[in-house]
Formats: structure tokens, sequence, C-alpha cells
């Protein structure tokens, strides 16, 4: 019996001593091979990105501008609204956190007036240069050009990983907002694959986002890394630790963040969040863990989210799938419609401050309290807090209101001030009664076969320089009515932001009275 004790007991200390042996065999060996997936990761993630220098942007076609009903817009002679513009080289520089800043380039196509414009982030192997993108890129273009919409896209940074790719990010809309005039609640976001995080990132960032629109994206580029080092290593994957691996480009957190914010937004007036995947390729199984809990989280809390889905299509093929172009499009007829909703909220963010600002979270953060403070009394002050807030915000959604308002009634009188102009350099005209009974004369007159070229030609002009008289003058005469109409609306929300003001005046002096009485 003794004997047998003493030799559990051995092979006890000979079992530690070995698992002690392994574990300091493979301490280098499981750093080492962390390091390698780690610069793999980086490597296959984003890659070596060199900005392209003055590529010259695909030609768009030029189309009539629909609305997000795909009817065909007018302008203001009542004719179809042509968009006659196309992408430009943008330049931009990017200054990476403690490195030396880059050039950066891209390409734009400016939004009609009012319109929202759609920010497009490529996969791990975007190049604008690369035939396949261009390709894409042209599409998405075109699709949004044909809605009045603007579009953008920029290469990548040179060294990028995923700390910088935040900040590439918040340059990016910065840079729309205050450089190009395209504000951030004028700016909605996709992305493909990798620039799936890109955009997500980009829409948890900007509280005033306009949209999200996700193509073959991923939850976790870390749970889908790990798992491509467990099919590649078979039973030595063990030796890597998912918690070695430091790009994590976590969609999940993001997603979480938008979905909080989405559920605070007026029922009729919720951003739009819309997906496309192929339902066999490794970011889009059903079956797997890479989309669906991103799609799950959208939909939490009663979110929704549009999703359109192909089967077979590989994933580089997914930005040339009918399923990628119709849910782009769908998208785009969405934020069109989003952004001219009456009952958006937006903050006000403006072209100045982005969600990653301090002084911009401190602005808008809503207001905190734990359940100590609640058990204490502090529900009050939440309440008045939350109440507080409320109220900034519909004045800075009155306040933006009123300014677009001012600003199409400018339009509108400089347009005025135009055409008056124009009427004037006809010189003096007879009433419009006379004119019309010349122009009738006239239109008898006219006769080919009868009249001289002379006097053909002195009767078409005549008549023409009537007609133009009589459109111009309609012209005016519904502009003018415009005018005034645009005029009451400035005057009611004026009148409207005022009567706000001294009712919230008339309370706190109320209340000021109220204490000194109680004091």
């Amino acid at each position: 019996m003794a004997d047998r004790d003493a030799i559990s007991e051995a092979a006890a200390q000979n079992n530690s001593f070995i698992k002690q042996a392994a574990t300091t065999v493979t301490k280098p060996l499981r750093a080492a091979l962390g390091m390698a997936a780690n610069q793999q990761a980086q490597a296959a993630m984003l890659g070596s990105f060199v900005s392209n220098t003055d590529l010259a942007p695909p030609q768009l076609a030029n189309n009539v501008i629909r609305d997000d009903q795909g009817r065909g817009m007018r302008d203001a002679n009542g004719r179809l609204a042509m968009n006659n513009s196309q992408m430009a080289i943008d330049k931009m520089q990017f200054q990476p956190p403690g490195g030396t800043p880059q050039t950066v380039e891209g390409w734009v196509l400016p939004p009609q007036p009012g319109q929202p414009t759609v920010v497009f982030f490529g996969g791990s192997n975007f190049d604008r240069a690369d035939p396949g993108y261009e390709k894409a890129i042209q599409q998405m273009a075109e699709d949004a050009k044909e809605r009045g919409m603007g579009f953008a896209a920029f290469d990548y940074p040179e060294g990028v990983n995923e700390e910088m790719a935040h900040q590439f990010v918040d340059q990016v809309q910065n840079h729309l907002a205050q450089d190009l005039g395209i504000s951030l609640d004028q700016q909605a976001y996709s992305g493909y694959s990798q620039g799936s995080h890109l955009a997500t990132f980009a829409a948890a960032n900007n509280p005033d986002a306009a949209g999200l629109h996700i193509t073959s994206g991923f939850s976790s580029a870390r749970m889908a890394q790990k798992e491509g080092i467990d099919k590649a290593m078979g039973p030595l994957a063990s030796l890597v630790e998912k918690r070695q691996l430091t790009e994590t480009w976590d969609n999940i957190p993001l997603a979480v963040d938008i979905t909080q914010r989405v559920a605070g937004q007026p029922v009729d007036a919720k951003m739009p969040i819309s997906a496309t995947y192929d339902t066999q390729e490794d970011f889009g199984n059903d079956n797997n863990r890479h989309m669906t809990p991103l799609i799950d989280t959208f939909r939490a809390e009663g979110g929704s989210v549009s999703v359109q889905t192909s089967s077979g299509v590989d994933h580089l093929d997914m930005l040339d799938s009918g399923a990628h172009q119709t849910g782009m499009r769908q998208f785009m007829n969405d934020t069109q419609a989003y952004a001219q909703n009456e009952n958006r909220q937006v903050i006000g963010t403006g072209t100045g401050l982005v969600a990653g600002d301090d002084n911009a979270q401190q602005a808008v953060a809503t207001p905190k309290t734990s359940v100590r403070d609640m058990l204490r009394g502090a529900a009050d002050r939440v309440s008045n807090a939350a109440s507080n807030l409320k109220a900034t915000i519909t004045d800075k959604v009155d306040q933006v209101k009123l300014e677009r308002l001012e600003k199409q009634l400018e339009k509108r009188q400089n347009h005025q001030a135009k055409l008056d102009s124009q009427l004037q350099a006809m010189g003096d005209l007879d009433p419009r009664q006379t004119r019309d009974a010349r122009l009738a004369e006239l239109q008898k007159q006219y006769d080919p076969t009868k009249l001289g070229s002379k006097q053909q030609i002195d009767i078409a002009n005549e008549i023409d320089e009537i007609k133009a008289a009589n459109k111009l003058e309609d012209r005016i005469a519904k502009n003018a009515a415009k005018v005034d109409k645009l005029g009451d609306k400035v005057k009611a929300q004026d009148d409207k932001i005022k009567l706000r003001a001294d009712r919230r005046n008339a309370a706190q002096n109320q209340q000021q009275s109220a204490n000194v009485s109680v004091g």
C-alpha cells in the first residue's frame, strides 16, 4: 500500500513537472505566434496603402434628378431638372496621432442644395484604381447623382491600424463639413467588408448621421481572425488565444450606441440602417457568428434594419451584385427621405464638431444617475435635466429650421431681383392685354406660303419677343408668390421661437417670484 502511494505521489510530481515544463516552453511560442498573428491581421485587414495621386474619376451620366419616390423633379421653369455634376479629385491633409501628416486623395460628387451625401469606405483591398472598385464607385455615384445626392470615397492613409482608422474617419467627417460644406447632418455612411467598421464608427461618431449601410460586413474582425487561425492551424490553434489578438475592429459596441440613439428618435423619423450580404460567404452565412449578431444588435429595442441578401455570390464580387445595388438604391431613397423629414431631430453639431469631440459629448450627453442617487431623491433632478435637454434640442431644431427657411427666402428674393432685371432690360412693354391681342394678330398673319422671307423673319421675331415677355412675367408672378409664402413661413417660425422663449422666461420669472415669496 505504501509503495502504491509513493508511486502515485511520484507520478503526480512528474505530471506537475511536465505541465510546468510545457508551459515554460510554450510561453515564447505563444507570444511569437500571437505577434505573428497580429502582424498578419494588420496586413490582411487594411494592408499597406499608398494614396493615389491625381487619379481621374470616372465620368458619370447626366440624368434627371428624382426624388425618393423616383419622380422627376422640376426646376423653377417647370422643366425636368437635370444634374450635370461630375465627381472631382479632392485632397485632404490627414494628421495621424503623433505621426507625420499625409495627403489623402479621394473623389467627391457635390450634392444638390439640401441633399445628403453618401460617404463610402472600401474593404481591406480598397484601391480606386482597381477596375472593380472603380465600376462600383461609378455605379453608386450615378445612383446618388440621379437623386441629387452627393457621394464621396477616399483612399486610406499609409500604415493604418484600428486607432488610426478611427482618427481618419473623424478627420474625413470634419473635412467634408468644414472644407466642402457638407454638414454632419447631411452625411450618410456606407462600408464594404472591412470598411463596414469605419462606416459603423462614423455613424456612431456623428450623432446627426443621415444613415448607415453595410455590405458584407462583420460583427468582430478579431472573432473572424481567430476562426481563420483555428481552421488553418488545427490542434495547434490553441497556442494562440483570442485575447492575444489586438486588432479587434469590433462593431457590436458601436452598434449598441447607434441603436440606443435611434431608439430615442421620433417614431416617424428614425435614421435608416440597412445591410446587404450573401448567405454563402464567410461574412454572411446565417449559421455563423459574423453578420447575424450585428443585425440582431441593430434590431434590439425595436430597431429596424432593411436587409438584402444574395446566394452564391463571392465576397469579392458583392459590390457588383444585384443585392448590393438594390440595397444601396433603397438606402439612398431612405436617407434622402430621412434627411428631409421635418420631424427629424438634429442635435446641431453642424460643421464645427463631431461626436468624438469632448465639447460635443458634453453638449448632448443624456444625464445619467446611479441607483444610490435615485434613492437619495435625485429623480427630480434627473427629470429636470432631461426636460432641459429636450427643450435645448427642440430650440436647436427650430433654429435650424428658421435658418434654412431664411436661406430659401434669400435665394428666392435674389432670383426675383434677377428676373425683374431681365424684364427691365426688355424696355417699355405694352400692357399684357395689348400684347396678347398683337400676338393673336401676328399668329394669323404668319404664313410661310404667302409672306416673303423678310416678313416671315420679322413676324417670327416679334412673336418670340412677345412670348418671351409673357413667359418672364409669368415666372415673376410665380416666384413672387413663392417669396410671399416663404416670408409667411419665416415669420411663423420666428414667432414660434419667440413665443417659446417668452413662455420660458415667464415661467422662470414666476418660479423666481415663488422662491422669493417662500424665502
